[in-house]
């Protein structure tokens, strides 16, 4: 059952796909409507979008959990569902499309339908990365400040530095690392950008760029929304997104 309640979405999002493309499908073959169900249609569609299914089930469950931790394994990911997927077409529709063997198929499809699937396949696939992603920052939004830290301990080069939470300027990530910008040094630390904003306050660190949070205390001024200038002179650069969260942090923090 708690399986059945996770994937529910996304049964809803293979449900709306399939009678969708079975439906546009069924109706443009004018031709070949009185020779086939649509009802076998549908099927036929089912199991053509089922990857999907997985796919969204994947990214909303296991993608950003640390199971690949570079960006670069994700995007080769997509790029091998979509290769993946296209393969998929082909075999479904050479056992179980209601169109095989009708004039002018091949694979029992139209020649149209892969490009046409292809492209509904890449905007889906966008649509659902980017879906999720808000949702992951919506969640670390929530999730983050729970355990708050004073001190954050950074090892650099054999060395150990005990840095005030309240030192701190701003934080950039540095490949899969991050630095850390305070008055008197920069701090070169071996954690993701994620994993140090979880344990900071979340009513004065703002993650204003998907590379960049700031402390709200040090800010200085806004440069046409789009860039955040701090007390140290630094200029950082806001997302639309960041400046979304910032405005509501700053209404806590100003009159």
């Amino acid at each position: 059952m708690n399986l059945l309640k996770k994937i529910y979405a996304e049964i809803w999002i293979l449900l709306a796909i399939a009678v969708l493309m079975a439906s546009a499908i069924y109706w443009r073959i004018e031709s070949a409507r009185k020779l086939v169900e649509f009802s076998n249609v549908l099927i036929w569609q089912l199991i053509i979008w089922l990857p999907l299914v997985i796919f969204a089930f994947y990214r909303k469950y296991y993608y950003g959990k640390n199971y690949f931790s570079r960006n670069w394994i994700n995007y080769l990911l997509l790029v091998l569902f979509l290769v993946f997927h296209l393969g998929w077409f082909v075999v479904i529709g050479n056992n179980f499309s209601p169109y095989l063997n009708f004039p002018e198929t091949r694979y029992g499809v139209y020649p149209f339908f892969f490009i046409f699937w292809l492209i509904i396949d890449v905007i889906i696939i966008a649509l659902l990365v980017l879906f999720y992603r808000h949702i992951d920052l919506l969640s670390s939004s929530e999730e983050k400040g729970i355990v708050n830290i004073k001190v954050l301990e950074v090892k650099e080069r054999g060395k150990t530095s005990l840095i005030s939470i309240e030192e701190i300027i701003w934080i950039e990530a540095d490949g899969y690392c991050a630095r850390i910008h305070t008055d008197e040094h920069k701090y070169h630390v071996r954690l993701s950008l994620k994993e140090i904003y979880y344990n900071l306050p979340a009513e004065d660190f703002i993650q204003i760029h998907r590379s960049a949070i700031i402390n709200v205390s040090h800010l200085k001024a806004l440069e046409h929304a789009s860039i955040a200038v701090m007390k140290n002179g630094d200029k950082v650069k806001i997302s639309r997104a960041g400046l979304s969260r910032l405005k509501s942090a700053l209404k806590k923090h100003t009159l």
